[in-house]
């Protein structure tokens, strides 16, 4: 499971995480000590994982972080899970080949 955002609600994310055997890893602004690796870009992050897990604030700073081309990185597989504010994300909605509204 990669998780862009490891503050607090992504920590606990991370903790459950584990309790089912998930190896974690994270991107944030900078690394933090803790045992997990850490992946200085959100697209590096979305190519080494199945679940990707967005816990980041709605601030001007991560506006739009969360762009086309890494959901595009995460693949048709990937799952998504968006726990912080809409305004991560891309403004226009998209739906991968193969997958239905």
């Amino acid at each position: 499971m990669g998780i862009v955002g490891l503050g607090r609600i992504g920590l606990a994310i991370a903790r459950r995480a584990t309790a089912f055997d998930m190896s974690i890893v994270y991107c944030g602004r900078r690394p933090r000590p803790v045992d997990y690796r850490y992946f200085a870009s959100v697209h590096e992050l979305a190519a080494q994982v199945d679940f990707l897990v967005v816990s980041v604030n709605g601030k001007a700073d991560t506006r739009h972080l969360i762009e086309a081309s890494v959901l595009d990185v995460l693949g048709s597989k990937g799952i998504l899970v968006n726990v912080g504010r809409g305004s991560v994300f891309e403004d226009e909605p998209r739906v991968h080949p193969g997958c239905s509204n």
